[in-house]
């Protein structure tokens, strides 16, 4: 079965109980936010430096969307785009897009979109890998005319290499599921063991469905179980229970 969770501002269903997982550009939730600024409002403000801001609001909100918490999520991403994170807006138009945590909205969803970009687009020129890794996904995500899949496995990979265990996981999902050319699944394997060993919950949980499948890597069932485990212990809910299969 695919679940699909907030990969720090990135709709990514995920592979749980041995099903594949499979990127894809959505999210879910369903409850009302606290009232913040329009996104077509703050919008127009100019760009400003804000690499780290919102960044610990939005992590949390991340964790809370791993434990299925997602109305919790989509409030701790209200707060997190409110303090001028651009990964907690694209979390948060990614919650409108599907209806997670909040109504179903599109428009809104667009708004944010656009504002994330905006937001990120100077901390990454400036060396932000957090705003690089998400940037990097939203252009792989966004509308067909502004695509750049180029620019988003570059995006990408380089935050990996600079650590971001998040840049590593979507990397390796870029790789998985061949959106920069031919699936790749030995590369997406070490993608996803970095980010693992970066920290990454959902790196783990991808680990340990390659292993368990043996589509990458050897089919080990022990190893499968020690990853889905790390996965659960770092708080992802469909981990445990792909842990104790």
């Amino acid at each position: 079965m695919l679940r699909t969770f907030l990969v720090g501002g990135l709709g990514v269903a995920v592979a749980v109980s041995g099903v594949a997982c499979a990127a894809k550009a959505s999210v879910s939730a369903s409850a009302a936010l606290p009232t913040g600024p329009s996104p077509s409002t703050a919008q127009t403000a100019a760009p400003v430096d804000t690499c780290g801001k919102g960044v610990a609001i939005s992590l949390k909100g991340r964790m809370a969307s791993l434990g299925e918490n997602l109305e919790e999520a989509a409030t701790l991403f209200q707060r997190a785009c409110d303090d001028q994170d651009g990964t907690g807006c694209y979390q948060l138009g990614t919650a409108y897009n599907l209806g997670h945590g909040v109504k179903k909205d599109g428009a809104k969803a667009n708004s944010l979109f656009a504002l994330a970009k905006t937001l990120l687009e100077p901390g990454c020129q400036k060396g932000c890998q957090e705003d690089c890794t998400t940037l990097g996904w939203t252009l792989h995500t966004a509308q067909a005319q502004t695509r750049d899949e180029a620019r988003s496995k570059e995006l990408l990979t380089e935050a990996c290499s600079k650590g971001s265990a998040r840049g590593c996981f979507l990397a390796g999902t870029g790789a998985a599921f061949g959106h920069w050319g031919e699936r790749d699944t030995k590369t997406a394997f070490k993608f996803y063991e970095t980010s693992c060993h970066g920290g990454d919950a959902l790196g783990c949980n991808s680990v340990g469905y390659i292993y368990r499948s043996g589509s990458g890597t050897d089919q080990d069932e022990k190893k499968a179980k020690e990853f889905y485990q790390r996965s659960c212990d770092q708080g992802m809910r469909e981990s445990c229970k792909s842990a104790q299969r």
